[in-house]
């Protein structure tokens, strides 16, 4: 495995904006996991990123999406461990975006093949060779950059798919998953065995439990006001979820405020409403 990777600022101005376009607050997590997406689209290589639940993973990956019509999110997960299951998954990935209104249109000669690849995902029991054959298609013409979220669970045969399809098609590939997931390449027999796949890594980043600096531009982007209203949240959220729950107990909130400021009254009522307690 590549060594751990520690981007500090994006290489561009421009991908600050992106982000912030994105509605995403610029958090110095947020900003490297940007960082690292914009590395797998512009470099076609493939990288991972890895952390904790709550240390923006998924929250960045889905706006980074939104903003790149050639970029398709696919949520991996215990479901799409085996390589034919993990195929499926793209596919109708693929399927999702070609019917959402920011993609503007695949090529209109790929219409039947995208026509083959719904029917073939739509029966019960599917060719898988026929299957894989009409994701790789599709990919290679369509798309520039697959993100794998959850791919913790993904088993290693489903893993050595993903290099072949990035062999294959010269698409970007980021593979997002908890902090375990490195730890099935290390040892003499994992090393030599999953070579092929590790030697892909260009770019490897580990996410830190959240810093005080993201709980910060996280209130500040929320327009949280006071210190024990932030320090309320803050106590609640490291408890479970980090920036994830801190984001659950501001939307909460805004439910009650959908303008201007949160305060500490709003905040506690947010957090009475959701259940959590001191």
């Amino acid at each position: 495995m590549p060594e751990v990777m520690h981007f500090d600022e994006p290489s561009a101005a421009g991908e600050i904006s992106e982000l912030k376009d994105a509605g995403c607050a610029d958090l110095p997590l947020t900003r490297i996991a940007w960082a690292v997406l914009d590395h797998t689209l512009n470099r076609r290589h493939v990288t991972l990123t890895t952390g904790a639940a709550g240390t923006s993973k998924t929250f960045t990956a889905e706006r980074f999406t939104a903003q790149h019509p050639g970029v398709i999110y696919v949520y991996a997960g215990i479901d799409a461990a085996a390589p034919q299951s993990l195929m499926a998954k793209i596919a109708r990935a693929i399927l999702k975006r070609h019917r959402h209104p920011v993609t503007r249109g695949f090529p209109r000669a790929w219409v039947p093949e995208l026509m083959e690849l719904e029917h073939e995902v739509g029966k019960s029991r599917q060719n898988n060779g026929f299957l894989a054959h009409q994701v790789r298609e599709c990919v290679d013409a369509l798309v520039d950059m697959l993100i794998f979220d959850e791919v913790s669970p993904v088993q290693n045969n489903a893993l050595e798919s993903v290099r072949a399809l990035h062999d294959e098609t010269g698409i970007g590939v980021s593979l997002l998953g908890n902090l375990t997931f490195p730890t099935r390449f290390s040892g003499t027999q994992a090393q030599a065995r999953f070579e092929q796949f590790t030697s892909r890594i260009d770019r490897r980043e580990d996410l830190s439990t959240p810093m005080a600096e993201d709980y910060e531009a996280l209130f500040d982007f929320h327009r949280v006001r006071g210190r024990r209203a932030r320090d309320l949240i803050r106590r609640h959220a490291e408890r479970d979820g980090n920036l994830r729950r801190a984001a659950f107990i501001v939307d909460q909130a805004r439910c009650e405020t959908p303008d201007g400021p949160l305060d500490l009254p709003q905040i506690a009522a947010a957090i009475d409403e959701l259940g959590l307690f001191e």
